[in-house]
């Protein structure tokens, strides 16, 4: 499946949509970031209409962690093959802007696979988490990974991912040595506005005029 791109130069980012979405959600913020932006959508559809990165209705989700001793190295068949698919966007940001900087950001299920697969590539300098939860491998993978900068946002009355989960995300990966900044707001499963504008702070600070 073909992935837009907005963009050029440095850095180099993917944003990844959640569960029943596809690239179109995101897409709008790729206009508000500096360099070159890809902008997948996941190959498989969900029950529900929609893409799914894994799939949710069979009750085989990936477990979250909500404290560190609940990190396992649980391989997820589905987060490992949506891992395999970012990992190879990474590839191609890399063959063309060699000296990086990467930056993966993701929404919900999104969010969960920018975790897990920016901590599994050291070629990530940046992941922005919206609205998700840090699966059990993922929390595995933090206290292994090399420290990078991790900005967790995650609103305090989301319906579909707990509050608790994203809370319990930035409070893992700092004890893992991480440069976590948290953003908690009032609000529901989205992305609110001053949240955009964090994602976008993060990507100019990437960029070669920084």
């Amino acid at each position: 499946m073909a992935t837009p791109r907005f963009g050029a130069g440095r850095p180099g980012t993917i944003l990844i949509h959640g569960y029943g979405a596809d690239g179109d959600d995101l897409a709008p913020l790729a206009g508000m970031l500096p360099g070159t932006v890809l902008v997948p959508t996941a190959e498989d559809r969900t029950p529900h209409g929609g893409r799914q990165w894994w799939p949710i209705d069979d009750g085989g989700h990936p477990g979250y962690a909500l404290v560190a001793a609940d990190a396992a190295r649980e391989p997820h068949a589905g987060v490992a093959a949506a891992t395999t698919r970012i990992h190879g966007l990474v590839d191609e940001l890399v063959d063309e802007l060699p000296d990086g900087p990467v930056l993966l950001a993701g929404f919900s299920q999104g969010a969960m696979l920018a975790l897990a697969a920016g901590l599994a590539d050291p070629r990530v300098r940046v992941i922005v988490a919206m609205s998700g939860a840090l699966t059990r491998d993922a929390a595995a993978l933090a206290a292994q990974a090399a420290p990078r900068r991790i900005l967790v946002a995650h609103g305090r009355q989301d319906p579909i991912v707990p509050y608790a989960a994203g809370e319990a995300a930035s409070r893992i990966l700092a004890e893992a040595g991480h440069d976590v900044e948290f953003i908690a707001f009032d609000g529901g499963h989205g992305v609110p506005p001053h949240v955009a504008a964090a994602l976008a702070e993060e990507a100019r600070r990437l960029a070669p005029d920084a």
